[in-house]
């Protein structure tokens, strides 16, 4: 059972190691969404007061 674990344990901690890539490509993703929304706001409102 520990021969396993540990043959195991490399892998186990590279799919933990590309989570947490992905969540923070998710949270940059999430920021820029926000950062658009943003934009978008102030570029509707500036069309309007025109």
């Amino acid at each position: 059972m520990a021969a396993i674990t540990e043959e195991n344990t490399p892998a186990i901690e590279q799919v933990l190691a590309n989570a947490e890539v992905q969540q923070q490509h998710v949270s940059e993703t999430v920021i820029s969404i926000s950062n658009l929304n943003e934009l978008a706001i102030k570029l509707d409102n500036l069309t309007r007061s025109s």
